[in-house]
């Protein structure tokens, strides 16, 4: 007989409880030659977050580290925009839903072991999928480490790999904790977060020292206990602009004129509304500005309505998700 979920409350306070078990054992040592690693994240969307772990991927394969990244989302479409960055590459990409079709991956006798564990068996049920199928990843592979980023991930990734006995599990925070984004939020998020944080397997970071202090403050722990990574940049990225010239040709379009260019996603969380506000006003200073926006997202029509409803159209021009910028 299938147990019966468990509710979240008492699915941390077990995983509290094997947390403290694991304490007791020492991880094993980490070897100073490249060995494998996994990545996990939402998507390949395009994004900031996304593209800032492409980067990494590179970089851990260039320095010789076998890469798996493993994603929340099936991947096609817009959640492979940055998959032209790892192209040139060995790095494996999977999603959750690739894992659970590779049914081989654990062998009957090992699925029956490990999924009749509670907090696999029982695992509530916003977990229980790619929690699952990202434990018996990372129990076959053996990773040296773990990195995950942005909350979902963190949280699914950072159990599974807990679960898999993975030595290293680096949890990378959005830019500021997820109760300002009511569309990704979870009310179990914190209690989460704050049972991982009592792992030392578990090391946090955050990319600015605002949003590690907000971070920090939300979960009540010492902002010295989020790590500082900063942005990296890839400066010899190659970039093809004939599309996008051509494209601003066809619209007549000068960049003589002063020009301002807006890259982000339409959504609610980049608060596009009040960039169409800024625009509004800095046309009434400069009549001829262009204003560039690159993305897409769900506001997208609302936003071209409420800028046409301004007059905003002449100054300004949607190019979409692009990848030339």
């Amino acid at each position: 007989l299938t147990p019966p979920l468990l509710e979240a409350d008492d699915f941390f306070d077990l995983l509290g409880e094997h947390i403290k078990s694991l304490e007791e054992e020492k991880p094993s040592a980490l070897s100073n030659e490249p060995g494998k690693a996994v990545l996990i994240t939402s998507s390949l969307q395009a994004g900031g977050a996304e593209r800032q772990w492409c980067y990494l991927a590179r970089n851990l394969y260039e320095r010789g580290y076998a890469v798996t990244v493993l994603t929340m989302l099936d991947l096609g479409g817009e959640h492979s925009h940055y998959h032209p960055l790892l192209a040139d590459t060995d790095i494996k990409i999977l999603s959750v839903s690739d894992i659970f079709l590779q049914r081989n991956l654990l062998g009957q006798e090992d699925l029956k072991r490990y999924f009749f564990k509670p907090l696999l068996a029982q695992c509530f049920r916003d977990l229980s999928f790619p929690l699952r199928h990202f434990f018996e990843y990372l129990v076959v592979s053996k990773p040296q480490f773990v990195a995950c980023q942005l909350d979902h991930p963190n949280i699914n990734g950072g159990i599974a790999a807990l679960l898999a006995n993975v030595p290293r599990i680096l949890l990378s925070f959005r830019n500021v904790n997820p109760e300002n984004f009511p569309r990704f939020h979870k009310p179990w998020f914190k209690e989460a977060y704050q049972t991982l944080f009592k792992s030392s397997r578990v090391v946090f970071s955050g990319n600015s020292l605002a949003g590690n202090a907000d971070y920090a403050q939300w979960l009540d722990i010492d902002e010295k206990k989020v790590n500082l990574v900063r942005n990296g940049v890839l400066l010899d990225e190659k970039i093809d602009d004939s599309h996008l010239l051509s494209t601003l040709a066809e619209a007549n379009v000068s960049l003589e004129r002063p020009t301002i260019t807006g890259v982000f996603r339409l959504a609610e969380e980049k608060r596009p509304h009040l960039f169409l506000e800024v625009i509004d006003v800095l046309r009434k200073e400069i009549e001829d500005v262009l204003v560039l926006l690159v993305g897409d997202g769900p506001l997208r029509n609302e936003l071209y309505t409420s800028a046409k409803s301004r007059g905003l159209l002449k100054n300004l021009l949607f190019l979409g998700r692009r990848r030339d910028t």
